[in-house]
């Protein structure tokens, strides 16, 4: 550190004398109740210098804490500006899906599989009928379609039928109005484990047992279960979803208050913030038991401040942008091979959809922290966009997040 030189110093000491001087004579003049006013008002001037930020944090919750006490219902109360702001962001990203990447697969098909135009299309909510019908006639003849069950591979030509992808098609396909074949269900239940499970890969291994690849296949059942036509399928399905919910839900370690992707896996190091959100929509949107659904509602609310941090979204201004979608879990898929499965590591969208579905019974210093997050990501939604620029799965799931934070119902 380089020295002060005492002439500068003394220099700086005779400045703020000449400053204080004056003001101290001028206090002592006063009377006592207006010398202790003053002294007060000259306290809380130097404060609000050194701790400004401090105190603009103050005034800034003050303001969510009033419009949340002033707005009835659970529906994030979002000011009028950034209801409109959100609905263009939400515009915005749609047409960058529809308009940008959508049209990417008729040049490069072999770059994207079923799975990502599926992604596309729920996000999208099928909004142009063109699209609707070229992915109708897209995932039936990719090269990751199987013709023997029906279903879809996670890539181009892999083998191996994907749970989460095929979920994510037969969403799509419901979404485009297209019935999901009758076939393709019957294939899905009867490939159920006994204890209601998906794995997901075809598995009957315990250890395969995948909360993620569940979660997600029951989503999908319910989207898809009006258009069955066989009456038996139905009975069935329902059946299927009720052993798939209650497997569901007894994952859940309550004293832990955590939720792990494989939890009869020897390594339990599958948990991320993405797997705890997407279980958690499941359970809200599948209409468990109302003391299950507050119980994992809770566990989100205990860790809210810690999956923020694990969704790197700054306590300043400005979020992590080159860290913000991925949590950064490693997930183990089969064989103990631990592998970096993308729609894991995918953690704001599926924060902003758990956050959400939480909101109704946060405390208000909770909910306040919640609608902070929605005004951030309303702020620098753009920056976002920009930032997930040529990967329309990862624009997909962030299109899905902002639509929950519309309270539109995407699953």
């Amino acid at each position: 550190m380089i020295p002060i030189p005492e002439a500068l110093k003394d220099a700086y000491n005779k400045i703020i004398a000449s400053l204080i001087k004056p003001i101290v004579k001028w206090i002592l003049k006063l009377s006592y109740v207006k010398r202790l006013l003053a002294v007060i008002t000259i306290m809380i001037f130097v404060a609000s210098i050194y701790y400004y930020k401090s105190i603009y944090g103050v005034v800034q919750y003050s303001a969510l804490y009033y419009r949340i006490l002033t707005t009835n219902g659970s529906a994030i109360p979002l000011s009028e500006k950034n209801q409109h702001l959100l609905k263009g962001l939400i515009s915005n990203t749609t047409n960058t899906l529809l308009q940008s990447e959508f049209p990417k697969y008729k040049m490069e098909p072999g770059i994207y599989n079923a799975w990502t135009m599926a992604d596309i299309v729920v996000s999208t909510e099928c909004q142009d009928s063109t699209h609707c019908v070229q992915f109708q006639n897209y995932v039936y003849s990719s090269t990751s379609f199987s013709p023997r069950c029906q279903c879809w591979f996670q890539f181009q030509n892999s083998g191996f039928a994907n749970y989460v992808a095929t979920s994510w098609v037969m969403i799509g396909l419901d979404n485009s109005k297209k019935r999901v074949k009758d076939s393709l269900i019957n294939y899905i239940v009867k490939t159920q484990n006994p204890d209601g499970w998906w794995s997901v890969y075809p598995s009957a291994s315990l250890k395969d047992a995948s909360t993620l690849s569940t979660a997600i296949v029951l989503l999908a059942l319910k989207k898809c279960k009006s258009e069955i036509k066989d009456k038996n399928l139905r009975i069935s399905v329902d059946e299927s979803m009720n052993r798939g919910l209650k497997w569901l839900e007894g994952t859940f370690e309550n004293n832990k208050k955590v939720i792990y992707d494989f939890p009869n896996a020897e390594d339990k190091n599958s948990s991320s913030v993405a797997i705890f959100g997407i279980v958690l929509h499941a359970i809200v949107s599948l209409e468990s038991s109302a003391n299950e659904v507050d119980s994992v509602k809770s566990a989100w609310l205990d860790n809210w401040d810690k999956n923020m941090k694990l969704v790197s979204i700054n306590e300043g201004e400005k979020f992590d942008i080159k860290s913000t979608y991925k949590s950064g879990h490693a997930v183990d898929i089969g064989n103990n091979n631990a592998l970096q499965d993308d729609i894991n590591n995918y953690a704001l969208p599926w924060f902003i959809i758990a956050s959400i579905d939480s909101y109704d019974g946060a405390s208000l210093v909770r909910k306040a922290k919640i609608l902070s997050l929605c005004n951030k990501i309303i702020d620098q939604g753009d920056t976002l966009l920009n930032d997930a620029a040529g990967q329309p799965w990862l624009i997909s799931e962030f299109l899905v997040g902002l639509r929950r934070m519309n309270r539109e119902t995407v699953f």
